[in-house]
């Protein structure tokens, strides 16, 4: 079978492939990309995944309409993503105080199936369940101001971010964030 691959898969896969003369075992292509979804190799995926990508795609539609078109008829999608009830409402409310605004993820766990759903005959999801324990209030700060892709830092305070984290602490010193994440698989 042939690998499709997209950003994060590792140059060094790509470049161990090339030097064994099987460049036509894999595509390489960006997220944003769906020119590595089209030509001589459509139809023909076994599996396809998004890892974490999805709520940063402009057209989802479009996007899992490209893959559903480009695999085969007993293909499956594997597509990671976050809930709306973990770290992303968890830091909502520390920004809202602070003015900063924060767009939640527009592909979520709970609503990725109905966006999955017209394109796959069957979607199903695994939620893995976790938190995150934070000691070092410091590093909180530095990446929450990191997401500028979801997160309006322009203007942002970050002592009075640092003092919100910190009044969040519990007795043990520890900054309890909930994490939702999870996978939905779905079947050509």
């Amino acid at each position: 079978g042939r690998l499709t691959a997209c950003e994060g898969l590792g140059h060094e896969t790509i470049l161990h492939l090339e030097q064994k003369g099987e460049q036509s075992r894999f595509i390489f292509g960006f997220e944003e990309s769906y020119g590595y979804l089209a030509g001589s190799y459509v139809r023909d995926k076994d599996a396809v995944v998004a890892s974490m990508v999805l709520h940063h795609v402009p057209d989802i539609p479009r996007a899992l309409a490209q893959v559903r078109r480009v695999l085969r008829e007993e293909g499956t999608f594997y597509c990671a993503t976050a809930g709306e009830n973990g770290l992303a409402r968890w830091l909502a409310g520390v920004l809202a105080p602070l003015g900063a605004r924060y767009d939640p993820f527009p592909f979520s766990l709970q609503n990725g199936e109905s966006l999955l759903r017209p394109h796959f005959a069957r979607v199903r999801c695994e939620r893995y369940p976790d938190s995150l324990a934070v000691t070092d209030v410091g590093d909180l700060v530095e990446y929450v101001c990191s997401m500028t892709s979801m997160i309006d830092v322009e203007g942002l305070d970050r002592d009075a971010l640092r003092a919100s984290l910190e009044a969040r602490m519990d007795a043990d010193g520890v900054v309890r964030i909930p994490k939702e994440y999870g996978l939905f698989i779905c079947e050509a």
